[in-house]
């Protein structure tokens, strides 16, 4: 959907079949099986470390880390559902590219304060973007359309792109730029702490609120699944973790009045919202091998393999034959009309050319976003105080109310 950092991890899903046609979880379960005991033998000659298998996930993987790049990799099967969301999401980055950019902002500013992880029962990746998408769509005027205009066909991608070709510029009215849109959409969460636990749910199929009950239930924070309609994506989220979330986005929109106020220099507001390095460049991993373990890795075998060329160029210029004179038998010059161009029938030494780049020359280490010139113009339209929801449609029976 190429909304990543330098440090996300792989999800990989193994297509046994060409088929869109489904497969059953004991037959993805023992297709895993097989597989981590293929990676068993790949761990232990030192291409992989840390290999487990999470057979009682809804969605089986297994998880294991490439040890020359240190990328953590998901591996299912036939997860045709992933496929299809990452595509659909990518041809809905084309209809406005702030889109994407705020997605990749969030997802920053989540992993700056830890809480993008459904494994600490914070936000997943896809539930972020799905409240970016809810927000695009709810402002005035929107930026995005529902995503039931563009699904109206279906959902098969084909269908999808043809659709959302032709609302290219959607939100060419709306001149809000990704900061403004930044501020806003944790001022639009921090106004709904307290309609979640009363059924609040947003929904980017219908691009706005909505009343619904998972199961008998509801969920502590809820976003609808653009596709799997009966399914919260942010459904890891506990009442702890909603906690957790709430005090960053509330310190977050501090800081950001702190900034206002001029209180706050614009490299100190950087590195509270987005952490040190906003971009996360990869990390050298060291690799760890069982006690004992002599197998060499394929990056060692390719090191031995240039010693072994360089070793040999070495020796075959040892014994060619030198085909510069020595000094005592040069033949100087003959007498010239003008200086020779050699120096006693040697070659003449090349003159040092030094460049004035430098090592890290056109090397961008900072996400592209862009803070507006007047910081207070955007407060002057957006604060913090609660703000008057729409009203909410009742998935159950359609009705509208305002919580």
């Amino acid at each position: 959907m190429d909304i990543f950092t330098a440090d996300s991890d792989l999800d990989l899903s193994v297509n046994l079949t060409a088929t869109q046609a489904r497969v059953s979880r004991d037959m993805m379960v023992k297709a895993l099986i097989k597989l981590a005991e293929k990676f068993r033998l790949l761990q232990s000659r030192g291409f992989f470390r840390d290999l487990k298998r999470v057979l009682g996930a809804r969605v089986p993987i297994i998880k294991a880390v490439h040890c020359d790049s240190g990328s953590e990799c998901d591996i299912s099967i036939e997860n045709m559902d992933g496929i299809k969301k990452s595509r659909i999401i990518k041809i809905i980055c084309g209809i406005d590219l702030r889109f994407q950019r705020l997605s990749f902002m969030m997802k920053a500013w989540a992993k700056a304060h830890q809480i993008n992880s459904a494994k600490t029962k914070t936000l997943n990746s896809l539930s972020i973007i799905s409240l970016v998408a809810f927000h695009l769509q709810t402002r005035e005027p929107p930026i995005l359309p529902p995503f039931s205009a563009i699904f109206k066909d279906g959902t098969d991608p084909e269908a999808v792109m043809e659709i959302a070709r032709k609302c290219v510029d959607y939100g060419k009215n709306n001149s809000e730029s990704t900061a403004d849109l930044f501020i806003s959409l944790l001022v639009k969460l921090a106004s709904v702490k307290q309609y979640w636990s009363k059924g609040l749910c947003a929904s980017t199929f219908f691009g706005t609120w909505i009343l619904k009950v998972w199961g008998n239930e509801f969920g502590y924070l809820s976003v609808e699944d653009f596709i799997t309609r009966s399914e919260n994506v942010a459904r890891a989220v506990n009442r702890e973790q909603l906690d957790r979330i709430y005090d960053c986005i509330n310190n977050s929109l501090n800081h950001l009045a702190r900034f206002k106020d001029g209180r706050l220099q614009k490299s100190e507001l950087r590195e509270l919202l987005f952490g040190l390095d906003p971009i996360i460049r990869p990390k050298t991993k060291f690799i760890r091998r069982p006690k004992g373990f002599k197998s060499k890795t394929r990056a060692q075998t390719l090191r031995a393999t240039r010693k072994r060329k360089r070793r040999a160029e070495r020796r075959k210029t040892a014994q060619e034959p030198s085909t510069v004179s020595p000094n005592n038998v040069i033949t100087p010059p003959s007498l010239l009309n003008s200086l020779p161009n050699t120096n006693a029938g040697l070659p003449a030494m090349p003159t040092p050319r030094w460049t004035q780049e430098g090592r890290y020359a056109g090397v961008q280490s900072t996400p592209t976003f862009f803070w507006p010139q007047q910081v207070g113009n955007i407060f002057g339209q957006v604060t913090a105080a609660p703000i008057s929801q729409p009203g909410l449609i009742n998935s159950q029976n359609g009705k509208s109310f305002v919580p």
